[in-house]
């Protein structure tokens, strides 16, 4: 995991010298260990240097998730008085009902104005609700997130959810709630190389320990225009080739099976391929003043050289086999 967090620094710092305006963000859980048997001094440690790599990278978001609250709130207090950018729009104080952590950021890209709000899950674990007893309360996200996406309008071109929600909590918030323009997620570590779309708005995941960065590129135009995926033509096309190869190996092996059976299969394929090309037919569309995205999974493998000074932060504090 920390070999990753200094090859993640290393990439950031990459992309910074190409030139063009980067964003970092974290859709949450990214300082707590959950294995067991884990120590909590060594836990804490780590999670201190991730806290001091993420300021090193200058990022600007990073949601709260569940997992995080095990370290408990005063770490987390303690972190955003030092700079770090932590936000939850329903993490509350149970008395006052007020945020703890600043609901949402809003930064700016050239002319475009670009708000992150971040939610988690009400479904805590016992063992956090134990240690954090009545010091915190989540309120539901859909409702939330409602009352995010009618103040930040107006105020933001762009407005991106990052979520510590599993699948369907992400998936019910996007259909109850207009206006999300991109949902980044990885809450249950799933890899998953293309958007997944609910109406209107792309979910975008990325892998569980830091084993990859979701890199996310914006064309924006039109504020009142939805994102179209530039990627999706490829992957429509090769779709389309996929079951090519597969009706071509049904025909040299079908005189090996029954022909009703082999008829139906072929007549699947079928239909599937003329739902990808008048896919492929509305994607390939001119669509004048349409905002554009492409989304990839980069990985934080050992082609990619760690960062110097963070390594020598892990290598010091003992934990390089992390």
């Amino acid at each position: 995991m920390l070999g990753g967090l200094a090859r993640r620094v290393s990439l950031v710092e990459k992309l910074k010298d190409d030139g063009k305006p980067v964003l970092i963000v974290d859709s949450g859980n990214l300082f707590t260990d959950m294995r067991e048997g884990v120590d909590h001094q060594r836990s804490l440690t780590k999670a201190r240097l991730i806290s001091r790599a993420c300021k090193r990278m200058g990022v600007a978001a990073i949601n709260v998730g569940a997992q995080d609250l095990v370290q408990g709130l005063t770490f987390l207090r303690n972190e955003a008085s030092r700079g770090l950018p932590l936000i939850s729009s329903n993490l509350v104080d149970p008395t006052s009902r007020t945020p703890i952590f600043r609901p949402y950021i809003i930064k700016k890209v050239n002319k475009s104005s670009i708000a992150f709000f971040g939610l988690l899950s009400p479904a805590i674990n016992p063992a956090i609700h134990k240690t954090e007893r009545e010091k915190f309360l989540v309120q539901d996200p859909t409702e939330t997130a409602r009352t995010m996406i009618d103040k930040l309008r107006g105020k933001a071109d762009v407005i991106v959810l990052l979520s510590a929600l599993d699948q369907y909590g992400e998936r019910e918030v996007v259909k109850a709630v207009s206006g999300i323009h991109f949902v980044l997620g990885g809450n249950e570590g799933r890899y998953i190389q293309s958007p997944v779309w609910e109406r209107q708005t792309p979910i975008l995941e990325s892998y569980r320990y830091g084993m990859y960065a979701g890199k996310l590129q914006l064309s924006f135009v039109n504020a009142g225009s939805p994102f179209r995926d530039k990627g999706q033509e490829a992957r429509l096309k090769r779709q389309i080739q996929e079951l090519d190869i597969r009706l071509g190996n049904i025909k040299e092996t079908r005189g090996n099976y029954h022909k009703k059976s082999m008829d139906n299969a072929v007549e699947n394929i079928n239909k599937q391929k003329t739902a990808l090309r008048d896919e492929l037919k509305n994607s390939g569309a001119s669509h004048t003043g349409d905002n554009r995205f492409s989304w990839a999974l980069v990985p934080l493998d050992n082609s990619l050289p760690g960062d110097k000074v963070v390594s020598e932060w892990i290598r010091k504090a003992g934990i390089e086999r992390d």
